[in-house]
Order: C-alpha cells, then sequence, then structure tokens
C-alpha cells in the first residue's frame, strides 16, 4: 500500500459559508461537526491557518 505521505497535491478546494442558512462546514450546532474536526485534525489536511502563503492577501 502506498502512503498518502509520500503523495504530491492532488486536489485544492476553496469555499466560503455565505450565511447562516448556507455553509460548506458544519455550523457548531450541526451533528457533523466533531467528525469535521476531525477532518481537520488531520496531518494529511493542511486547512488556512497552516498555510504560509508567499503573495500579498491584502485587499486594496
Amino acid at each position: 500500500m502506498i502512503s498518502l505521505a509520500a503523495l504530491p497535491l492532488a486536489w485544492l478546494l476553496v469555499w466560503r459559508n455565505a450565511n447562516k442558512d448556507h455553509y460548506w462546514v458544519p455550523a457548531q450546532n450541526d451533528r457533523f461537526v466533531d467528525d469535521f474536526r476531525k477532518f481537520c485534525r488531520d496531518p494529511m489536511i493542511i486547512m488556512g491557518d497552516r498555510v504560509r502563503l508567499k503573495w500579498d492577501t491584502s485587499i486594496p
């Protein structure tokens, strides 16, 4: 079996939560929030707070 750690980046997804009725990640009271937190802690998953950007992200 191939280790995932040996593979290059395969996919990137960017999303946003538009409002309280439209979201792509579980809200605090959602039944899937614990699973999502577990997913975020996986070392193979890189969320935005673990990314060092090499470009200016400020909005003019």
